[in-house]
């Protein structure tokens, strides 16, 4: 006899009663896949009537198998554990989110000036990087100090990468005479 399936509205049912989320670990469906499992396996006897079944997300769900929330669920110690685990990557996730943010920033500001200094509307992304790499060895207001002498220096029509290399001249003579400093 074949495994009778489950209806959209019976899963969705159960996913809201559940608050869409997964009853073994905690995670919810904005972070993880949300399956049905049966609190008592079909293996057990169990049936597939609401009542028998819980939210789980795919990872808790594949790894219970055939077992009962009782022979599988962790323990209070391990769920919070666990709970902490993800409260700490997405805090992680949330810096690194921060900081490509502040990046994306930074990177606009050397952007901004270099086509404002050079009356252009747009630049190239590697000689935007290098400007950026100078900025964060020497100071953004160094390097913007380079940027109008070569914008006064170069003729208008001069491509990016000219001036991006008259640039690293200036670096050059200047960490030669030991105006700016070294690169570490």
């Amino acid at each position: 006899m074949k495994r009778q399936g489950i209806s959209k509205s019976v899963r969705f049912a159960v996913f809201s009663r559940d608050s869409f989320t997964c009853r073994y670990c905690g995670r919810q469906s904005d972070v993880v896949k949300l399956v049905l499992d049966h609190a008592i396996p079909v293996c057990q006897g169990g049936s597939s009537e609401p009542e028998n079944l819980i939210t789980a997300c795919e990872d808790c769900n594949s790894g219970k198998g055939g077992k009962t929330i009782g022979q599988f669920a962790p323990n209070e110690t391990d769920r919070l554990k666990a709970l902490q685990e993800h409260r700490e990557q997405l805090e992680i996730a949330k810096a690194a989110h921060e900081s490509a943010k502040a990046r994306q920033a930074f990177k606009q500001e050397v952007c901004n000036y270099y086509c404002e200094a050079r009356r252009i509307e747009s630049m190239s992304r590697k000689t935007l990087n290098v400007l950026c790499s100078y900025a964060e060895r020497h100071g953004v207001e160094v390097v913007f100090g380079w940027i109008d002498i070569a914008a006064e220096s170069l003729p208008s029509h001069s491509n990016d990468q000219r001036v991006g290399r008259y640039i690293s001249g200036i670096r050059r003579k200047q960490i030669q005479e030991n105006i700016c400093p070294k690169d570490s």
